[in-house]
């Protein structure tokens, strides 16, 4: 390779440190708290005393490397020293471990072999190796879309973690082949579109190339996208289904007052209004609807205690949005105590597991401190 080419290998590397070292004290946050805590532009270390620190981020591309200098032209050998190189990697007990790097690494400990050991999850992990892999097979697209697709499976098999990675590799390609000025927005988004087959991320892409052509800043296309308030993964929409209309009877006028409330007739009228309204609605406004016979049920007693608290924080923002009264001290003190004696009567009651149980109050706990913390940040917005 030529001192030209050695000099942007270092510098995807050296890209990569210190845009990892940059944002990783402000990960997790809103922009709005990150301005607040750090500052704003132009941006600085901050880690420890006006200084920086890699992550995982980093720790990875560099076990890419070198998993890539051992086999260069061999993705299946590639990805077996790879895996090696994370399971090593895992013993020391780095901080930043993903949960679906960290359950694909235990699974390659237990034998699974790497092209099997990946979970299904779309995080982030594979874009965290596929830069140098870019950088060093931009010549050769199907050399490059194997070993990007190998260093995929070792941790995600999501289709979207290697459209994701993919898209990262390609657009490295890309730059490093090309000189500052003659790097073009189209051709690049072409380029990177046209191997992709994922059309979420395509139409995503087509938009970056919209804002780019408009001149319009991060922040504005940030909104547009509707991350106005940071990247914070899927916007689901909600639906708020009520039968308090005029048209309806005074008694199906009652059907959305209360949850779980009233006789059988009554509970059925609102499985009704759910099930076969809710469904005619999503299709109204074009959504499709699919049976998928091995979809998983998630119920709230199947939650983490983490879930909980980010269930409940929601909820009680939500009541805030909807201009509901807000959660008193009372309200909370009272839940707490008698919801977690109802919970753990009702478990005796019906002579379920001890460990519902001992779960009950800590449950309690979870829900009301969420309420908690949200009644404080209305105070605090309020004054």
């Amino acid at each position: 390779m030529t001192t030209e080419g050695n000099d942007r290998l270092e510098g995807v590397i050296l890209g990569t440190l210190v845009g990892d070292a940059l944002g990783l004290p402000r990960e997790g946050m809103s922009m709005r708290r990150a301005a607040r805590v750090f500052g704003g532009t132009p941006l600085r270390h901050r880690f420890l005393f006006g200084r920086g620190m890699m992550s995982d981020d980093t720790e990875h591309a560099c076990l890419t490397a070198q998993a890539m200098l051992a086999h260069p032209d061999e993705p299946a050998a590639f990805a077996k020293s790879l895996a090696w190189k994370l399971r090593l990697w895992l013993l020391g007990l780095p901080a930043g471990v993903g949960f679906g790097t960290l359950r694909a690494i235990l699974k390659l400990w237990v034998g699974f072999p790497p092209s099997k050991s990946g979970v299904k999850s779309a995080g982030n992990g594979p874009a965290m190796r596929s830069p140098l892999i870019g950088a060093c097979f931009g010549a050769d697209i199907r050399k490059l879309k194997k070993f990007v697709h190998a260093s995929t499976l070792i941790t995600h098999s999501d289709p979207k973690a290697f459209e994701g990675a993919l898209a990262i590799a390609l657009f490295v390609a890309y730059a490093v082949n090309r000189k500052a000025g003659e790097i073009e927005a189209d051709d690049l988004l072409e380029n990177i579109t046209g191997n992709l087959t994922d059309r979420e991320l395509i139409e995503l892409l087509k938009k970056v190339g919209v804002g780019f052509a408009s001149r319009a800043s991060v922040a504005n296309f940030a909104g547009e996208l509707g991350l106005h308030k940071g990247i914070s993964g899927y916007i689901v929409p909600v639906f708020f289904l009520d039968t308090n209309i005029d048209g309806n009877s005074d008694w199906d006028r009652t059907l959305t007052k209360y949850l779980y409330g009233g006789d059988n007739k009554y509970r059925l009228a609102q499985e009704i209004v759910l099930g076969i309204g809710g469904g005619r609605i999503l299709e109204a406004l074009g959504y499709k609807i699919i049976y998928e016979p091995n979809a998983k049920t998630y119920h709230s007693h199947n939650e983490t205690l983490k879930q909980i608290y980010r269930r409940s924080y929601m909820e009680a923002s939500a009541r805030k949005i909807l201009k509901f009264n807000k959660y008193t001290l009372f309200d909370i003190l009272y839940d707490l105590v008698a919801g977690s004696l109802y919970d753990m009567l009702y478990v005796l009651y019906k002579r379920d597991n001890l460990k519902w149980f001992l779960f009950a109050p800590l449950r309690r706990i979870a829900m009301n401190y969420a309420r908690l913390k949200t009644s404080r940040n209305v105070d605090k917005e309020g004054n």
